[in-house]
């Protein structure tokens, strides 16, 4: 047993139960985390782009309601859950190997806070969607959109911070590491869609998802049966 063996037994072992719960989770939060993002993009309905009429954006909640509530409890709810989950997992599983816990925590914990707040005007815009105004309809889109760049820009902080980490304690592969890298700015500039009405942000945004899902799914495997393993 190496010595970096013997300190990550020992943190799990004084840790108890509950901490080893975390890192086993790890795997499971990361397929939820996909599952929600995926069920969530296919029950609900496409969203205005940014900078949409306010007529318009109204008619999308009063359209779309069930939808709009379904898709935001799974992709704003509990993948922010699943997230939360992530977050605490990963910092525990790699603060035996000298990794930042607290800024992994910080940065995934808060990421999750954000995605959570997004269920909050979501589910308003959808409750008073026939007696509000247009201008109201399209605040509370805004609120969400808003909030979906600064979890994104979270995001990106989180994915490096857990890919670096992972990369100095060696329990990431090489394409693992990669994909983290690249991942952070594609989120950075995938966020500013949500502000700036440019097809090819869009385009990023869509790249930078399938990335985030691909690696947030393929991290918690990874680093949840190294660290338990």
């Amino acid at each position: 047993m190496t010595t970096e063996s013997l300190r990550t037994t020992t943190v799990r072992r004084d840790a108890g139960g509950r901490a080893d719960a975390l890192v086993r989770l790890l795997p499971v939060a990361g397929a939820v985390y996909v599952v929600s993002w995926v069920l969530g993009l296919l029950v609900g309905p496409s969203a205005p782009s940014v900078g949409a009429p306010a007529g318009e954006i109204r008619d999308f909640y009063v359209g779309h309601t069930g939808g709009i509530v379904v898709q935001s409890l799974l992709v704003h709810g509990l993948a922010g859950i699943a997230l939360a989950v992530l977050a605490l997992g990963f910092a525990r599983a790699l603060s035996a190997h000298g990794a930042p816990a607290t800024w992994i925590r910080a940065t995934g914990l808060a990421a999750a806070v954000v995605s959570l707040i997004q269920v909050v005007p979501a589910l308003i815009a959808c409750s008073v969607a026939d007696t509000a105004s247009p201008s109201t309809s399209a605040a509370l889109f805004d609120a969400v959109n808003d909030a979906d760049t600064v979890k994104l820009l979270l995001l990106a902080a989180f994915a490096i911070t857990v890919t670096h980490a992972g990369t100095r304690a060696g329990v990431l592969p090489g394409w693992l590491q990669m994909l983290g890298y690249v991942l952070a700015p594609l989120l950075v500039l995938g966020g500013l869609a949500f502000v700036i009405d440019v097809s090819a942000l869009y385009l990023v945004l869509e790249v930078s998802l399938v990335a985030l899902l691909v690696w947030a799914a393929s991290a918690g495997w990874v680093i949840g049966r190294c660290a338990t393993g």
